[in-house]
């Protein structure tokens, strides 16, 4: 064959830059386009699976053209405005935040959004967000580390739990917006490292209680705002919603006044958290009724069958 030019080369590492996701380059995942609020999420490959699968998050209509995200985390609009222009060189400007949309970039007492230049110095209000995310990526490196082998890491992951919820209460209080898209991430970062600690067999009872009513808070603060941002029907909030029933379910069998201390509105009997408990699995159990995991028999089915009419 003919010998490689500076132009095939050039033409190869741009298609690579512009095309490459975090887990690698896929053909057919490269003709999507991306979308702040994207009706398809890319899922990572797992085990032997050499492909990635593209799931709808929401009914699509007819027509409607797909979307994904092309970042590897939720950020906030600068940080997207600017990781998309340096990794993929478009702008996605601001006009499509709008409604609820809108109002989870919201920052400070007068509920402006701040700017987002490509290409100027950080003003204040993202500077405090970028260094929320930076926080917040720092805290997840420290759980993705303990998850692996968790068994040498108690106090870890204790510190872990105290550190989340700090870095959620400094980060409304700063931002002065308890809707803000950056909270998404730390509310769910404080549920996980929950989890983990409640994996310690030395706890005691009163330690425990106070990690299940901790993290019963974070589920509630969590659900309205993947709610906001992803649609009723995404997979998030199915984990979410089953973090809820599992959590309130041992509350329940624990300490049913431990709950009702929580002092959430409307929920200060056994009875309304039994209800909520009750509605939660049920909402997990719909979402995940959305997401077949028999999706890969299927295709094989699809692919027999196609290849029989030839």
């Amino acid at each position: 064959g003919s010998l490689l030019t500076t132009t095939d080369i050039l033409r190869t590492l741009l298609a690579l830059r512009y095309n490459g996701l975090e887990s690698g380059v896929y053909r057919h995942v490269a003709m999507l386009n991306h979308d702040d609020y994207p009706n398809c999420a890319k899922l990572l490959p797992e085990g032997e699976k050499t492909y990635s699968e593209v799931r709808t998050t929401r009914q699509v209509a007819a027509g409607e053209t797909l979307t994904i995200s092309y970042l590897p985390r939720l950020m906030s609009h600068a940080s997207r405005r600017r990781h998309l222009w340096d990794q993929h060189q478009f702008d996605i400007g601001v006009e499509h935040l709008k409604g609820e949309k809108y109002r989870m970039e919201l920052v400070g007492s007068n509920d402006s959004l701040p700017p987002s230049p490509l290409q100027s110095e950080d003003g204040e209000s993202e500077t405090l967000m970028r260094r929320i995310e930076t926080a917040t990526e720092e805290l997840e490196r420290i759980q993705s580390e303990i998850a692996d082998d968790f068994t040498v890491h108690y106090e870890t992951a204790k510190a872990l739990e105290q550190s989340a919820l700090e870095l959620y209460t400094s980060s409304v209080e700063e931002l002065k917006n308890e809707e803000h898209i950056l909270l998404i991430p730390i509310l769910s970062l404080h549920i996980d490292a929950c989890a983990l600690v409640l994996k310690d067999p030395s706890l005691s009872n009163a330690i425990r209680l106070g990690v299940l009513s901790r993290q019963t808070i974070s589920i509630y603060r969590l659900l309205p705002l993947q709610k906001m941002l992803f649609g009723p029907d995404h997979f998030d909030l199915g984990r979410a919603n089953l973090d809820l029933a599992n959590v309130i379910n041992e509350l329940l069998s624990r300490s049913v006044q431990r709950l009702c201390a929580l002092n959430l509105p409307a929920m200060d009997t056994f009875a309304a958290w039994s209800t909520l408990e009750h509605k939660a699995r049920k909402e997990y159990n719909r979402i995940k009724s959305l997401y077949p995991h028999d999706a890969e028999t299927l295709l094989h089915k699809s692919n027999h069958y196609s290849s029989k009419d030839y």
